[in-house]
């Protein structure tokens, strides 16, 4: 998959969004959404993640997948298109540890954009109370935690990771990306300037170690992104960023913004 077929994709995503008219409400979370997916930086940071997802999974058929805090269901419906033959599922939290998302309460926007997505798509929403999913153990191939584990208190992650494990399969997968570095370069940037910074971000062994060397084992793990990601500030100069995270990436500079991690469940 390269970047040209991405971004037609991702145009096809962003238009059938904008179709629905709900990013046009006067809201926190339809703003933000709009934002995002109209971020041209944004769409080449979800390229070069979903290119390794691809390219692991694209030789399988017919697994489920699980998008757990799925956000507003965008991440789903590339799934969905990378992987026709799969079962894409979508499930998005009620219970916020982030005080931000604690703040602006985005279920009922998500609810609405899931509702449009499902009548496109054959993709699967739900939510739940960030503790318990209501399906069988053992029901997922792959579960993939798309900037999620960061909006995680730390005192709770490990519980966390116990229990939606438990709805994954022997040799199913995890797929951690976005998850934002302590190291990270733009972290500390966007700390330093208010550019809006995480509350938590992780380092190495804070990753691994939710992942014990007796259950589980780590088929990928990457530092990427070298990118800001702050819409204002990128819009006007994509290309010499895109340009910026490639060398960077090439001489793996150690200050990359995210950790992206397939672990396989033993």
């Amino acid at each position: 998959m390269n970047f040209y077929y991405f971004s037609k994709m991702d145009s096809e995503v962003k238009d059938f969004l904008n179709e629905s008219n709900l990013l046009k409400e006067d809201s926190y979370y339809s703003s933000a959404v709009n934002n995002m997916i109209n971020n041209r930086i944004n769409s080449y940071v979800n390229y070069v993640n979903f290119k390794i997802v691809y390219e692991y999974f694209h030789k399988y058929n017919n697994l489920k997948i699980l998008d757990l805090g799925c956000g507003s269901g965008d991440k789903c419906i590339f799934l969905k298109k990378f992987f026709p033959s799969f079962e894409i599922f979508g499930i998005e939290t009620l219970n916020y540890d982030d005080p931000d998302h604690i703040e602006h309460k985005p279920y009922l926007f998500f609810k609405k954009v899931h509702e449009k997505i499902k009548q496109r798509f054959d993709i699967k929403f739900d939510f739940y109370n960030g503790l318990d999913l209501d399906v069988k153990d053992g029901f997922f191939d792959v579960i993939l935690l798309y900037a999620v584990i960061e909006h995680i208190s730390p005192e709770k992650r490990t519980d966390f990771i116990n229990g939606i494990s438990k709805k994954l399969k022997k040799d199913g997968y995890f797929v951690i990306t976005r998850c934002p570095r302590n190291l990270g370069i733009m972290e500390f940037l966007s700390r330093r300037f208010n550019l809006g910074a995480h509350e938590w971000t992780l380092k190495k062994n804070e990753l691994l170690g939710l992942f014990s060397k007796e259950k589980y084992a780590v088929e990928v793990f990457k530092r990427m992104n070298n990118v800001p990601n702050n819409y204002k500030f990128t819009k006007n100069i994509f290309y010499p960023l895109v340009i910026m995270d490639m060398i960077l990436d090439f001489l793996r500079w150690p200050f990359s913004t995210d950790y992206f991690l397939i672990v396989r469940k033993k």
